[in-house]
């Protein structure tokens, strides 16, 4: 699993809030992670190279950034079950 490239790519909400910038943090760092996208109302002061960020000031009228959220496919390839599990850190 280690091995692989990293594939994953997510969307997160809440990524400036106490849990949500916990997920962020994990995901970071996670090898099967790939791309982030976080998805918020306001900037975050983070900078990684898997990490991009789209700001929406007003998560009920998402008209305006509909084309960013859209997530095009890749190549086809023969789908095999996800082995991936993230885990978080207790201390």
């Amino acid at each position: 699993m280690l091995n692989e490239p990293a594939t994953l790519k997510l969307i997160l909400t809440g990524a400036t809030g106490l849990v949500g910038e916990g997920v962020l943090l994990e995901a970071l760092e996670h090898p099967a992670v790939g791309q982030i996208l976080m998805v918020s109302r306001r900037p975050s002061t983070l900078v990684h190279p898997k990490l991009k960020e789209l700001l929406v000031p007003d998560f009920m009228h998402l008209d305006n950034v509909t084309t960013q959220l859209m997530i095009t496919p890749g190549p086809r390839r023969r789908s095999k079950p996800c082995r991936h599990k993230l885990q978080f850190r207790t201390s």
